[in-house]
């Protein structure tokens, strides 16, 4: 059985990507769990967005385990953007 075929029956659901080397893991130093989502900044226009895990590394992409990306927090004066897909039993966000 090839790594990626190996790694994929490991780790299960798509969400967790794999590379030749094993699943992609979360960004945040000492975290060591399998990333599922991508976040990203803009500097210039303060700005933040978290989306699906890429799928491929990008340098300019920060890779989040369930926990990082559910708990990441921007600067006052910043702008933070979730682009993930919901999943349908979860009821949308209402601001008030």
């Amino acid at each position: 059985m090839s790594n990626a075929r190996k790694c994929l029956a490991r780790v299960g659901p798509p969400a967790y990507a794999c590379a030749v080397n094993g699943p992609r893991l979360c960004s945040k130093t000492g975290c060591g769990k399998p990333a599922v989502a991508s976040c990203a900044y803009n500097y210039a226009e303060r700005l933040a967005w978290i989306t699906e895990l890429r799928p491929e590394r990008d340098p300019s992409f920060y890779d989040l385990c369930p926990d990082h990306a559910a708990g990441l927090r921007v600067m006052n004066g910043w702008t933070l953007q979730d682009h993930r897909a919901r999943p349908a039993t979860q009821a949308p966000l209402l601001l008030t």
